[in-house]
Order: structure tokens, then sequence, then C-alpha cells
């Protein structure tokens, strides 16, 4: 059965994700179009800057080249949270370790690419953009502890 369906209202057309209802007990998975629901408190053209949200034109990307490899941190409300950025062979890697008292402390890793003066990890999931107060990270990843599609600035250490 196909779950996308579509509507017309007027003269307009709505196109309306909806669950399937053929009996099946499959749940919807992450390639799953209504796996992830729309939230209109996420915004891509937003930074996140310890717990205030700006405009990210206020930071005009600077291209990122070997003297950006380092730690950066930043502190989100009781959260720590750290971020390095190192050279590995022709690319690079990253990890960033949230940590919040009471709570198990979250890391991530993985391998970047360069692209157009920024970094990219192969899957599209994390973006980094050099910014003059130190680095823009944006993760698309919702298995984390930080904002989803909210660009966040960790501060040279």
């Amino acid at each position: 059965m196909n779950c996308l369906q579509r509507r017309s209202i007027g003269v307009g057309l709505i196109v309306a994700l909806m669950g399937c209802s053929s009996g099946s007990s499959e749940s919807a998975g992450p390639t799953s179009p209504v796996a992830r629901p729309a939230s209109t408190d996420t915004d891509t053209d937003t930074v996140l800057v310890g717990t205030d949200v700006l405009p990210l034109a206020n930071y005009p990307m600077q291209a990122i080249d070997d003297s950006w490899a380092g730690a950066y941190g930043v502190e989100m409300g009781g959260a720590e949270v750290s971020f390095t950025l190192r050279r590995a062979g022709d690319g690079w890697r990253f990890e960033r370790l949230h940590r919040e008292p009471g709570e198990p402390e979250n890391r991530a890793t993985g391998a970047l690419e360069l692209r157009d003066g920024s970094l990219h990890s192969p899957d599209g999931s994390v973006s980094i953009r050099g910014a003059e107060d130190g680095i823009l990270v944006l993760e698309l990843r919702e298995d984390g502890p930080l904002p989803v599609d909210r660009w966040v600035l960790y501060f040279r250490d």
C-alpha cells in the first residue's frame, strides 16, 4: 500500500503523509518518509550560541584549512560540549563529547571531507563551517542530545 496520499482542496494541492492501514505491524524505519515528523522548532538558518538563538547571517563563513584543527567547546545550560577537529591522512576526523551532570556522556565521531571550504561527513549528517568566533557545526543526527537542524557555535579552547 502506498502511504503517500494526495488530496485536493479547492484550487491547491496538499500532500499529506499518512500512516499505512494495511494491517501490517511494521513500524516506520529510518528511510520511511514518516519516520521524522516536521518540526517548527528547528531552522538551519539559525545558530545556537550557548542558550541564545541567533541568525546564521551573523556568522559569515570562513574557509576551513589546516589551521582549524584543534579543540573547541561550548556550554549550553548545564551541559558542556567539546568538539575536536583533526587531520587524518587526506581527510579530517571529528569527535563531539556532550557532558551533562547526572547523565551519561554522549560521544559522536566520524570522518569528514573538505568541500567548497567547509567540512562534511560522507553521509551528509554533519557539516562544519569556519566562523570568526570558532566553528559552526550542524548535526542532522537524531540520536544525540543536540538540537537537530540548528547550527551550534563552538569556541576555540
